[in-house]
């Protein structure tokens, strides 16, 4: 192995992935890594003897699988074999660069594919209970808060389902439409319930569109209040 001493400077290999203008693509499991910087202070190495590597593919600072000039409708190849994330959850981003700098935003894309290298949709936002509260005539509201995400596709109804408790009344589901996707607070009314009797509900999140639905809330117990206080039947007025 030959080896240069160089005091008091320090060097960065010359590789330039980011020449010319275009944009980058990047997928990886995430977290991705992007640009990888190679610094060394004072020395640098020559493997081999013979061959100065800069510039060469084993130095290359970037992680990006492909570029392209980023023009509308042109296809990009990417320089490794996606397959190997088949069945994975992947992270992917593109980045515009020009004149050796990237730009460095990211606002990766989260993307789940099956063992064919298909991409599977899926809702991906959460909900948090809040507090279910018993009301009139064998009937509870349940409130939630829903926490939406920016990847995969986004519901445009909730849906209440019973999972346990008796069987009369007959099942039914209860649904309120998302009038914005945004995060928010909903309520749902269930139908009227038998007097006293624990039921246990779940909340479904559902794009109709696709008929994709996501689980957001299981295991809320409840139990309904269907006769109410007991009605006076008589009054008494005493003196103090």
């Amino acid at each position: 192995m030959a080896r240069i001493w160089q005091r008091n400077r320090n060097y960065i290999f010359p590789h330039r992935p980011f020449s010319g203008r275009g944009v980058s693509i990047y997928a990886g499991v995430p977290p991705l890594n992007y640009r990888n910087m190679r610094i060394i202070q004072r020395k640098i190495f020559l493997r081999g003897g013979d061959t100065f590597p800069v510039g060469e593919t084993n130095i290359t600072k970037t992680s990006r699988i492909g570029f392209a000039t980023g023009v509308a409708g042109e296809a990009i190849t990417p320089a490794v074999d996606l397959s190997q994330f088949n069945g994975q959850t992947i992270a992917v981003d593109i980045r515009h660069f020009a004149d050796d700098v990237e730009n460095e935003s990211v606002h990766p894309q989260i993307v789940t594919l099956d063992v064919s290298g298909e991409s599977v949709t899926e809702i991906l936002g959460t909900a948090i209970e809040l507090v279910h509260e018993v009301r009139a005539a064998g009937v509870v509201k349940i409130r939630f808060r829903w926490v939406p995400s920016d990847d995969g596709i986004q519901p445009d109804l909730f849906r209440i389902q019973r999972t346990a408790g008796p069987s009369s009344p007959a099942d039914v589901t209860k649904a309120i439409r998302i009038t914005d996707s945004g995060r928010g607070v909903y309520e749902i009314l269930t139908p009227t319930l038998s007097d006293s009797s624990a039921y246990t509900y779940k909340i479904i999140a559902e794009n109709t569109a696709g008929t994709v639905t996501k689980d957001l809330l299981t295991g809320i117990i409840i139990t309904a209040d269907a006769t109410g206080p007991i009605a006076p039947v008589s009054l008494t007025i005493e003196a103090t």
